[in-house]
């Protein structure tokens, strides 16, 4: 099965907003971000209690730093999205997008051979740790953090067909994820 890729930036954006979104590793840097802002303002509360400051200013602080702490929470992911947009634009101001626009993948029942034009990458099914599908994309895994992305818009309706074959020659049940 042969597939023709035409990648652009926002494909790789939403593929790291996927690692990012659900991947044990992002998640937990997710968690571990969520969580300093309250930290840090419960220290600034014990501070000034330590410090013998009057209940009133106590009060105060605890209600502007759970506000902060809280508004932090709500927006945190949308920080990340909007630090990957950036960081991207940046790769791409410098050159260093690490991906190609054009690839051929061909899939057969011995391997996965990726074609571009800089490069041929041979990748053994044995090497495919996860596949990943939403509505948009599907990523295969062959790396702890790398991935084959394979935007649906890219094949002309065998998206089915597709995962089917990924799934049987890989041993990996597809998992749906969110972006």
């Amino acid at each position: 099965m042969r597939i023709s890729l035409f990648l652009n930036d926002e494909d790789y954006v939403q593929y790291n907003i996927f690692y990012q979104f659900n991947t044990p590793q992002g998640k937990r840097t997710i968690l571990i971000g969520k969580l300093l802002t309250p930290i840090v303002s419960l220290l600034f509360v014990l501070f000034f209690y330590l410090k013998d400051f009057p209940a009133y200013l106590i009060l105060i602080e605890i209600f502007i730093l759970s506000g902060i702490s809280v508004w932090g929470w709500l927006t945190y992911e949308g920080k990340i999205k909007r630090r990957i947009h950036r960081q991207v634009e940046d790769l791409k101001k410098q050159g260093k997008l690490p991906y190609d626009a054009e690839a051929t993948l061909d899939l057969s029942n011995e391997m996965i051979m990726d074609y571009t034009p800089s490069k041929t990458i041979r990748i053994e099914w044995s090497d495919v740790r996860a596949i990943w599908t939403n509505e948009i994309y599907i990523f295969v895994m062959i790396g702890a953090v790398q991935a084959i992305i394979i935007p649906r818009r890219c094949l002309n309706g065998m998206d089915y067909d597709v995962i089917q074959f990924l799934s049987s020659r890989s041993q990996r049940t597809p998992a749906v994820c969110k972006l």
